[in-house]
């Protein structure tokens, strides 16, 4: 047992090791545990997620023997099938299910040794409307921030040209032409997520047939929760930024809609920090959980080194995320200033094109910072190709009679089927 599990079986949250051949009493008080449990992973999705992802960047260690390395597999690969359930079961998110599915079949390949390995790790390519408005959304964010920091700084020149009346001219032309575009587009950017978002959030808290029996079982209150946990900020965000702009666009001419802008600057600092101390308390929240395991007397040393191993790295992912949440905030700072600087109450126009300046300058370094930090990033998500460099320079390998099963997870309970060379259920039989 690694890390990982330790705390989940502090927490009481391991499944009960079932006798074979039990009586069908026996399976229904195991299949109705077993729910419970899954009730409250759902409720912790995030921080399971977490830490799955942490204990994944340990599979890459090269200097685990080859025992150690098939407990870290074997624990990975019934992580991903915990999470993998709650994800299609429980909060029906499919391209997340998909994620962890894909990754059962990574580890199974490692120890398929009679397969073909491109039959064992083969995907079909999941397409959700979701997902795919949310990635475009925060593909176009930069692009379309930069824009609109580039037309505003050009635009605080225009005082500063009056003795080129060409230029001048051009210039205010060019404002009068996009201010229509740039007001509709304001509250048009953030209206598909928050649509979608709406859309999920009714989807999974109002009863229908369209819920799984999992997920219905949860309460109301439950599933909005989990809900509210995987889209607040973008609610936060988006709730306010489109009501705004279509107020902008609709109802106000400046110099009110200057000063709505600001306050959403503002909101955007709030908003951040918040965001800050919500994640990163969550985080630390873990890193508590292992140093009280740590001071558990009865552990072995074997297995202290094995959870401060585990604690290195989830400090280390917790940082990197720090790192991130930390750039968004200074970026939103940033931008208050850059935005004040063109308040009109600043008579001297000098402050405008300094605020624009300001304002891609800040986007230059958020691009640049978002690219350290990606380049930074721990490898919490391993390749194939990675993990099986580190067996074989480990010296991993698995007898095929050691482990027969690979679990089909529905509702609450496994059905196995035989299966050689495989990793071993996460439902114990």
């Amino acid at each position: 047992m690694t890390a990982i599990f330790y705390r989940l079986q502090a927490k009481g949250l391991l499944f009960p090791h079932a006798p074979a051949r039990e009586e069908e009493k026996q399976e229904n008080l195991v299949a109705e545990n077993n729910a419970k449990i899954f009730r409250k992973l759902a409720e912790n999705h995030l921080v399971l997620a977490f830490d799955y992802n942490t204990h994944c960047m340990g599979l890459t260690d090269e200097q685990m023997t080859p025992e150690a390395y098939h407990a870290a597999l074997e624990d990975a690969y019934r992580m991903a099938a915990y999470l993998e359930h709650i994800y299609t079961y429980y909060m029906a998110v499919p391209h997340l299910a998909k994620r962890y599915r894909d990754d059962q079949k990574k580890y199974q390949a490692l120890v398929a040794k009679n397969e073909p390995v491109t039959a064992v790790i083969a995907s079909t390519k999941g397409s959700y409307v979701s997902i795919h408005i949310r990635e475009k959304t925060a593909i176009y964010n930069l692009p379309r921030l930069f824009t609109l920091r580039l037309r505003r700084m050009m635009l605080a020149t225009v005082p500063f040209l009056e003795s080129y009346p060409f230029l001048h001219k051009k210039l205010e032309i060019f404002g009068q032409i996009t201010q229509r575009p740039v007001a509709y587009f304001g509250w048009l950017y953030f209206t598909p997520r928050l649509i979608n978002n709406l859309f999920m959030t009714a989807k999974h808290i109002i009863s229908g047939p369209w819920l799984d029996e999992n997920e219905a079982s949860l309460s109301l209150a439950t599933r909005l929760k989990l809900q509210w946990q995987r889209r607040w900020f973008e609610f936060g965000n988006d709730a306010v930024w489109a009501a705004a702009s279509f107020i902008n666009c609709f109802f106000l001419v400046e110099p009110y809609s200057f000063y709505v802008n600001l306050s959403l600057q503002v909101y955007d600092v709030v908003l951040a920090g918040i965001r800050l101390c919500v994640e990163i308390n969550r985080l630390n929240t873990l890193v508590l959980d292992y140093e009280a395991l740590l001071k558990d007397p009865e552990l072995s040393s074997e297995q202290q080194q094995e959870i401060s191993k585990h604690l290195r790295f989830l400090k280390e992912k917790i940082a990197h995320d720090q790192r991130r949440y930390l750039l968004n905030l200074v970026n939103t700072i940033l931008m208050v200033i850059a935005i004040g600087l063109a308040c009109p109450l600043l008579i001297n126009p000098i402050y405008g094109v300094v605020g624009g300046m300001l304002g891609l300058l800040t986007t230059a370094i958020v691009v640049g910072g978002l690219k350290t930090i990606e380049k930074m990033q721990p490898k919490d998500n391993p390749s194939f190709n990675s993990l099986c460099e580190t067996s074989k320079k480990i010296g991993f390998f698995l007898p095929a009679s050691e482990i027969d099963y690979i679990p089909e997870v529905r509702g609450g309970r496994d059905h196995t089927h035989k299966h050689t060379h495989t990793l071993e259920s996460p439902f114990r039989r």
